[in-house]
């Protein structure tokens, strides 16, 4: 049995084929956002924003002890936890 967890509901499903189901029947109703660089799309337009530094060279956060830059705040924090696991 499968869970999957909405901001509105919990779904129950007894196969994965219900779930490949589910997933594809949302999916049709939602709108695409596609890079225009690339071949990435993205139902989620913060996802196609995030994505979007890859191809800018923009690495807005900073590392307090390093400097090293990231486009990421995710990769800024993974990156920050190899300074404490150093000590």
């Amino acid at each position: 049995m499968f869970v999957h967890k909405s901001k509105t509901r919990f779904n129950l499903f007894i196969s994965s084929v219900q779930v490949s189901e589910y997933f594809a029947e949302l999916n049709q109703t939602k709108e695409i956002f596609s890079c225009a660089v690339c071949n990435y799309s993205t139902f989620r337009k913060d996802s196609l924003k995030r994505h979007s530094l890859v191809h800018t060279n923009s690495r807005p956060f900073a590392c307090s002890i390093c400097d090293k830059r990231f486009n990421h705040s995710s990769s800024l924090k993974s990156h920050y936890m190899s300074h404490l696991k150093k000590k």
